[in-house]
């Protein structure tokens, strides 16, 4: 059996808001970043961008939940004591791996989003996450 206990699952919820918290402020902070740079010196239209880089944003977050699941779901797991603990964590990636590469395809050639500032929002946010373990 496993040493798993309340305390643990609690740390882990803990420490998803938190990085979901980093992640948001990085969302917003790239948002504010590419309204400025199209209202004041880029050539594009303002809205379009606004849209690109709230759905680039929407996708790391999707993402960060996506992966938290696996990780609660995986600790659920080896708290009975299971071999496969492993299996959520690697159909997370699979199901991660779906969503966002399908996420990213739909919101450049169906949606047409404006590609630099969906990726670019998409990245930063994404690496944002890293900053978690300095808070």
């Amino acid at each position: 059996m496993s040493d798993y206990t309340e305390s643990e699952r609690h740390d882990l919820n803990r420490a998803v808001k938190q990085i979901i918290r980093i992640q948001s402020v990085a969302s917003v902070t790239v948002l504010i970043a590419f309204i400025l740079y199209y209202k004041f010196g880029g050539s594009g239209d303002v809205m379009t961008a606004m849209i690109a880089v709230v759905y680039g944003s929407m996708l790391a977050l999707i993402g960060t939940m996506i992966s938290a699941r696996s990780a609660r779901r995986s600790s659920d797991f080896a708290a009975t004591g299971s071999n496969a603990a492993m299996v959520p964590i690697f159909s997370g990636l699979v199901l991660k791996l779906i969503v966002m590469g399908g996420g990213i395809g739909l919101g450049l050639v169906f949606l047409n989003l404006d590609s630099v500032p969906m990726l670019v929002s998409f990245a930063v946010v994404k690496i944002s996450s890293v900053f978690s373990i300095l808070a």
